[in-house]
């Protein structure tokens, strides 16, 4: 293997890569920080400060100012961890942050209702972001963890466990609300979920070890200087690595679809096929139930046909899925499209894209390239913002919410065009 290849790392001498415990450290990290997502992103957020606000532009607000401040911030971090060695020590702090505010989030008063709707936005912000952030520390342990014929199946196994944490959460909702009526204010529900990601993050922590770094150096004011500048030197070198350019300005599309569709998922099922809490909850584990396979199987499929080609199959996946859901008015046609085709985009593109990004990243820049990575995901949050801008606009009915689905056909389409043409430029890169 060439020295500079993105998976020069050689195999450590210790045997640490593909053993056990570390793998499950690993893939429950992505089970206990999906709880969050699922139960606070996509399920009851939304519809709990919708309920206090009387309108979703906060929520939207809100989840594109956590998700672009996390944006921004986190190829720094990576930066940073690659010199210092200290990725447990920061995805360890962001879990306890995103803990403790999502456990804010269902506690704080709703007396006062202006009050409530800027805390409660205040929390999720925090929340989120600390989420958002932990996620580029949780990805750059991959590398390290896996060898290059396991790196598809480990990612994928890590998406497809992840989506347990959705049908926990899911468990525990259906509980709640056949308890308390269908009806129940939800707040109870973010306390659990704030423990729950916590308690499932505890292996992670344990059993998987900090990453070796070549001559770490410890964090000071000049380290944080200098990642500074070397992500600006980065970034301006961006053009003259085509495929890695494409790869990510592709990627922000294709997530700005996935982003939107993740948080928008409890509202578009609400207003356009009427569902009440306990149906589209019923719905929403047939979509995790999926997943969880889904995963599994493209995180094989990766190492068997490559991540690009994969990544090409989700997309396709996803984008048919919008273009039937943002047309059809049968509501079975609807909701066996979501749940059968819709875990394959997003699955699909969350796993073979890491493995891309490896592919593609110098193993020495893991941390900085992945905090690039996490920052096309992050930005991609714009998306969001916009369909409830447009849903509000609208009149926020059915026909708005099916404009909103056909509108992210604007970016996931382009999307997936520039990840073709970014394979083509590796492929030819790699052939020369």
């Amino acid at each position: 293997m060439q020295e500079n290849s993105p998976l020069a790392t050689a195999q450590p001498s210790d045997g640490y890569k593909d053993r056990f415990r570390p793998t499950v450290g690993w893939v429950t990290y992505d089970l206990a920080n999906t709880i969050f997502s699922f139960m606070v992103v996509t399920a009851f957020g939304s519809v709990y400060l919708e309920k206090i606000a009387g309108k979703d532009v906060y929520f939207g607000a809100a989840n594109t100012i956590s998700m672009v401040a996390a944006g921004l911030l986190v190829p720094v971090l990576g930066a940073i961890s690659d010199r210092s060695g200290h990725s447990k020590k920061w995805i360890f702090a962001f879990t306890l942050i995103c803990c403790t505010s999502t456990i804010l989030y269902g506690l704080f008063p709703t007396g006062n209702r202006a009050l409530a709707i800027t805390m409660l936005v205040v929390f999720f912000v925090i929340a989120n972001f600390s989420f958002q952030s932990s996620l580029v520390f949780y990805n750059s342990f991959l590398p390290e963890l896996a060898s290059k014929k396991r790196l598809g199946f480990v990612s994928g196994l890590g998406i497809g466990v992840g989506y347990a944490g959705n049908i926990l959460g899911i468990a525990t909702a259906l509980v709640y609300f056949s308890i308390y009526g269908k009806n129940a204010n939800p707040w109870p529900l973010f306390i659990t979920t704030g423990v729950l990601f916590f308690l499932f993050a505890l292996p992670c922590f344990i059993w998987v070890r900090e990453r070796k770094i070549k001559d770490p150096e410890p964090i000071s004011g000049a380290l944080v200087g200098r990642s500074f500048k070397e992500l600006w030197r980065t970034l301006r070198s961006l053009p003259s690595h085509k495929a890695l350019m494409l790869f990510l300005i592709g990627n922000f599309l294709c997530m700005d679809g996935l982003n939107t569709t993740i948080v928008c998922a409890t509202r578009t099922l609400t207003e356009v096929m009427g569902l009440d809490k306990e149906a589209f909850t019923k719905v929403l584990l047939g979509f995790s139930v999926t997943a969880l396979a889904v995963g599994l199987v493209l995180g094989k499929l990766i190492d068997v046909i490559g991540s690009w080609k994969t990544f090409y199959i989700s997309g396709a996946a996803f984008t048919v899925a919008l273009i039937v859901c943002s047309l059809v008015q049968q509501k079975a046609i609807f909701i066996g499209t979501f749940i059968a085709l819709g875990p394959i985009g997003l699955a699909g593109i969350q796993a073979a894209g890491r493995k891309i990004l490896i592919e593609l990243a110098p193993p020495e820049k893991i941390g900085e390239y992945f905090g690039l990575f996490g920052l096309t995901n992050k930005v991609s949050a714009l998306g969001v913002l916009i369909f409830f801008i447009i849903t509000d606009a609208l009149g926020g009915d059915a026909f708005a919410f099916r404009i909103g689905l056909a509108f992210l056909l604007l970016f996931v389409v382009p999307g997936i065009i520039c990840v073709a043409f970014a394979g083509k430029a590796h492929r030819r890169t790699t052939e020369s």
